[in-house]
């Protein structure tokens, strides 16, 4: 009994709050949309600031109901991954990381919003860009304001997507700052996923993987080519609390917002790779791509055995650096509801 009245506190508290931190969204976005039509900064600047605001509220209810801690791991030896690493504490790096493509393993349906707070943390929030399947674009609230923020949302076939990855990567090449997240496996990791993966490493004699799936090599490579990018920042994440082979699903929205049962830990490895270092022939950067995941499988395999990755560990607390977005969102949304509300 106690346990559905929580269930529903939580659910009530969280629908409450993203509707009202949502709506202002939409007025501000549609307001400001001719602008950005006509050609004006403001309305972009309208935008960046909506967005980066917006996803401020969403960690902070989400540090509420749903904390977790976030464990950095890189290679000791490794002095560009160190250089870049050191964004998530002090903001300031020795490498460059104004355009960036991140690309990461997809352990849960979720997991693209701890993408997005490790991206946050180590670029502008205004700045993201996320890929996602299109059945994302529906989730009420949530779907409908990244549909505004302008993420792509693919079909995962590069025929009926490549028009809609071209337009946007040609827009992305005129920000002075992007970060643009993929996944190339393309789906989470199932029974299903796995024994597709397996055929197509049996069909074109790969190495068979345990822990991953094979990385999709054409979305990604488009991606690299048709826009101008400093680095990729390769990372790779376990769930602590998800054993090797476990559905997904136990950590799905619905588990870490209703009932409050988040990750103990999500552990994060990073390397970064300068642009001008990755193969631009097509054959050879499959190859690139493909190792890279054989790396992933190795240490997923040592996650799931020893609860943690090679390398360097730092254990990274929330941020709290940018406050005042979360607070002068919240005043905006309280404006709006007081408007609505007075007689």
């Amino acid at each position: 009994m106690i346990y559905k009245l929580l269930y529903v506190i939580r659910a009530v508290i969280y629908t409450w709050y993203l509707i009202i931190t949502t709506i202002p969204l939409f007025l501000i976005l549609a307001l400001s949309h001719p602008l950005r039509i006509a050609g004006f900064s403001l309305g972009d600047k309208a935008r960046s600031f909506v967005k980066e605001a917006w996803s401020h509220s969403m960690f902070f209810i989400f540090h509420i109901l749903a904390p977790t801690k976030f464990i950095i791991w890189f290679d000791e030896n490794d002095s560009l991954s160190a250089a870049y690493c050191s964004k998530l504490f002090s903001m300031k790096s020795s490498v460059p990381s104004n355009k960036v493509i991140f690309m990461g393993n997809h352990q849960l349906y979720a997991d693209w919003l701890y993408y997005w707070w490790i991206i946050d943390c180590v670029s502008h929030g205004s700045d993201i860009v996320i890929m996602l399947k299109d059945s994302l674009r529906k989730i009420p609230v949530i779907g409908w304001a990244m549909d505004m923020f302008e993420f792509v949302f693919v079909k995962r076939e590069w025929r009926y997507d490549s028009t809609n990855i071209e337009k946007k990567l040609k827009s992305i090449d005129k920000w002075n700052n992007a970060a643009f997240l993929i996944f190339p496996e393309g789906t989470t990791y199932s029974d299903q996923t796995k024994a597709s993966s397996d055929a197509y490493a049996k069909k074109h004699d790969l190495p068979l993987t345990k822990h991953v799936l094979l990385p999709r090599v054409t979305g990604l490579f488009n991606c690299l080519t048709l826009a101008h990018w400093d680095a990729i920042i390769d990372i790779t994440i376990g769930v602590e609390g998800l054993k090797a082979y476990e559905d997904p699903k136990k950590f799905a929205l619905r588990s870490l917002l209703f009932e409050g049962k988040p990750p103990k830990a999500i552990h994060v490895k990073i390397k970064y790779y300068l642009a001008s270092d990755i193969p631009s022939d097509k054959s050879e950067f499959s190859d690139w791509l493909f190792e890279r995941f054989r790396e992933k499988d190795k240490q997923m395999n040592k996650f799931y055995r020893h609860g943690g990755f090679d390398g360097v560990m730092v254990e990274s607390a929330w941020k709290k650096k940018r406050w005042y977005l979360i607070l002068s969102w919240c005043i905006i949304c309280m404006l709006y509801v007081g408007i609505f509300i007075m007689p």
